[in-house]
């Protein structure tokens, strides 16, 4: 049983964990009552990475400067600064998925581009008319509280937590770089993921069934819930 002194943690934890899986289970509805095909799937799982990737980058902004470790600009090695390292991160990040989204375009697109006049046309089908804006939007906010209550956090995080009677974890160091351990979380979890999606997605198209896709997206909602979930029994907060 939580003590009284971390409940507020791990409500906040479960809560977190509750949304996420609100979330995964949204695109099960898509499938089947909204008929969604896998490029749906695809890019609702695409954007999810942008989001958490913006996140990420939320979290390096609140990890101390003496924590930040060194970078490597123009061959020459320099203490890393917020404004270095989210700058080039940000840059690896938008690189990254910017090819995963012409990948995913290139390859399960279909006829979809024939049917779309634009990027009006794109963001309106996909996020407006799916309903895809609802499900993202949940997970905009739980990532938010993911960023907001973890290890390093501004200030204004604790004394809110005091004035609700919630007890937040205390700083404490990680091993290793702090920078990587936050970094690693988000690009594991980005590759796993997305291969299974795209696995499931390659299924789709030459069985043309939804049932792969389902199975998929209902291994994601178990995964992603025992991952969050866990983290109550875990001295650290993760992403």
């Amino acid at each position: 049983m939580p003590s009284d002194e971390n409940f507020g943690e791990n409500a906040a934890r479960v809560f977190v964990a509750l949304l996420f899986a609100a979330y995964n289970l949204l695109p099960l509805y898509g499938l089947w009552a909204w008929h969604w095909d896998a490029f749906q799937l695809l890019i609702l799982y695409w954007s999810e990475t942008v989001i958490l990737a913006a996140w990420t980058m939320v979290r390096l902004m609140f990890v101390p400067a003496a924590m930040l470790g060194n970078i490597e600009i123009n061959k020459q090695t320099q203490a890393a600064t917020h404004a270095n390292l989210i700058g080039l991160m940000s840059m690896v990040a938008g690189i990254f998925c910017a090819a995963h989204l012409f990948f995913l375009c290139t390859l399960f697109s279909g006829d979809w581009f024939r049917r779309l006049h634009g990027i009006g046309d794109f963001l309106r089908t996909f996020y407006v008319d799916s309903g895809a804006w609802f499900a993202l939007g949940l997970v905009a906010i739980a990532g938010g509280i993911d960023s907001l209550i973890g290890e390093y956090r501004p200030q204004f995080v604790d004394r809110l937590a005091r004035r609700c009677h919630i007890t937040l974890p205390a700083p404490i160091s990680h091993p290793g770089d702090p920078v990587a351990n936050i970094l690693s979380v988000l690009f594991n979890r980005i590759i796993v993921m997305q291969v299974a999606v795209i696995c499931g997605a390659w299924f789709v198209r030459h069985w043309g069934s939804a049932g792969p896709l389902t199975i998929i997206v209902a291994i994601k909602t178990v995964w992603d819930f025992g991952h969050r979930t866990r983290l109550i029994k875990a001295d650290v907060i993760q992403v």
